[in-house]
């Protein structure tokens, strides 16, 4: 059977492993120690929905250079803490990832560094399913932006036809969906009350990709 596309390029946080729950607590705990009240549903309209950096919220906040900087060594202390315990992988994303066609081109396209990346999933045992890994050190600009998936391009060498983008939030969806690329949306928790005005299909299971692959 003959895949409909040669290259799947993978966001990883709250795609591929259950870590977005996890920056959101560290997040919201490091705006309240600086007095700032910042609730769930506010942190994924900024964050997962408009793609706003830590530091540009810190400072619509009052907050001057300096207290950002702070705020964010704070929030990361938490966050890599927390990224030594067990991260564990999404609901069967390590059976997709296995039953896929071996001729397919796996891309990780995340906005985490490439620390980050390697101590989240020190223990998945799935960054050797990717072809490239494209950290945040290898573009400019983060999601929605589509520098990321750009990158993403000119490193696998594919037409954009032959490509599908795998997301979880708005931002990202934009970020594929402006470099010219289709888009899943796969819901999480967080997620699946959102608004995604562009993905070409929005997924409960990871396992329903392969039946885009075939299709």
């Amino acid at each position: 059977m003959r895949n409909k596309f040669k290259a799947l390029l993978w966001d990883n946080d709250g795609v591929l492993v259950d870590t977005e729950t996890i920056f959101m607590k560290a997040s919201i705990n490091a705006f309240n120690t600086f007095g700032i009240v910042l609730s769930k549903h506010q942190w994924i309209d900024l964050f997962l929905v408009k793609g706003l950096r830590t530091s540009q919220i810190a400072k619509a906040f009052g907050l001057d250079d300096h207290s950002a900087k702070e705020l964010i060594a704070l929030r990361d202390a938490e966050y890599v803490g927390e990224l030594d315990k067990n991260v564990l992988l999404r609901p069967h994303i390590a059976e997709c990832l296995t039953a896929l066609p071996e001729n397919i081109i796996n891309v990780m396209v995340t906005g985490s560094s490439r620390l980050m990346v390697t101590t989240m999933h020190r223990s998945t045992g799935i960054l050797d399913t990717f072809t490239h890994i494209i950290t945040a050190e290898d573009y400019c600009l983060p999601k929605p932006a589509p520098d990321a998936y750009i990158e993403a391009l000119g490193r696998i060498k594919l037409p954009r036809a032959f490509c599908l983008a795998i997301e979880d939030s708005p931002k990202g969806v934009k970020a594929a969906t402006c470099a010219g690329l289709s888009c899943v949306a796969l819901m999480t928790d967080l997620t699946c009350d959102l608004n995604f005005s562009s993905p070409s299909l929005t997924v409960s299971d990871p396992m329903e990709i392969l039946e885009m692959i075939y299709g």
